[in-house]
């Protein structure tokens, strides 16, 4: 009996029997290019123990440098910060004794003038209370309608200068204000030279109001005393709280009477008497170390 071949059979066989060989002949594929490696691996392996040993001998050099190396990094930044707030107070309280010398220098004078009057003698003052020095450009009395009316320097007594206009002369004219004032560095127009002026108020014999006495100091030569070259690298500079450089050395000389503004930080009523800047500043961008200290 005669009968025809199942065609779905047929199909299926047709259809199965070459997937049937396909894992086989991939099997064979990654065996093949496994071989190589493993014939690697065998004749490595009485060397991997010193192979991975030296490995982690080499990281461990590497993990120990690194330790040693931050270490030195650490113990050389609290080196450098340490010196440089030491520096930093040391400027500050020598600066504010010299200050404080000018004000008394400037109350005393004061004092005299006002027991003298019109008899007072500047330049004999001058010469028994001032010491010769080369920081102090002039000694001048600025009468109360703003003209320079004496001074020790001869060429402000040459003609007449008015500094009526001068915040210096300004300052001293509100009744309720007896205090010492600092200017900005500015061209004084009797020496020609760059200078700070120190003002107090002046009174005659009556206590009235009389005009100011004016102490100028040379911005050149305050800044001989911040400069630290050949000592210690960086610069020093004296700055009021607007940020005006008043002097400075070393690399900031150049800025004197330039605006550079200070930290926000320490310029709040809160701010510590000193403190520690990293990284750069507005006049300083070598990304160091920056000590600041309050007068």
């Amino acid at each position: 009996m005669n009968s025809k071949p199942d065609a779905g059979a047929i199909s299926r066989r047709l259809t199965y029997r070459p997937f049937r060989a396909l894992p086989v002949i991939s099997a064979l594929g990654n065996a093949a290019r496994i071989r190589p490696l493993l014939v690697i691996l065998r004749k490595t392996r009485p060397l991997l123990p010193e192979i991975v040993a030296t490995i982690s001998l080499v990281g461990l050099i590497w993990f120990s440098i690194l330790v040693v190396l931050q270490r030195e990094r650490a113990h050389e930044l609290n080196e450098a910060k340490g010196v440089t707030m030491a520096l930093s107070k040391a400027y500050t309280e020598t600066t504010a004794r010299i200050i404080s010398l000018i004000d008394q220098t400037l109350l005393e004078f004061r004092t005299f003038y006002q027991q003298s009057g019109d008899d007072f003698d500047l330049k004999k003052w001058a010469a028994d209370h001032i010491r010769s020095d080369e920081m102090r450009v002039q000694i001048a009395i600025n009468g109360k309608d703003g003209f320079v009316a004496r001074s020790t320097l001869d060429r402000s007594n040459k003609e007449r200068i008015n500094v009526s206009d001068r915040p210096h002369f300004k300052f001293h004219l509100d009744p309720a204000r007896d205090e010492l004032f600092i200017s900005d560095p500015l061209v004084g127009r009797g020496s020609g030279e760059q200078t700070i002026q120190f003002t107090r108020k002046l009174f005659d014999k009556d206590g009235a109001y009389a005009g100011s006495v004016l102490l100028s100091l040379s911005c050149k030569e305050l800044s001989r005393f911040y400069d630290t070259r050949g000592t210690y690298d960086g610069s020093v500079a004296l700055i009021d709280e607007k940020g005006v450089i008043l002097g400075a050395g070393g690399d900031l000389a150049s800025s004197i009477g330039k605006i550079l503004p200070l930290p926000s930080h320490l310029t709040r009523p809160d701010a510590s008497d000193s403190d520690m800047v990293s990284g750069g500043t507005a006049w300083d961008t070598s990304r160091g170390r920056v000590g600041l200290s309050k007068l």
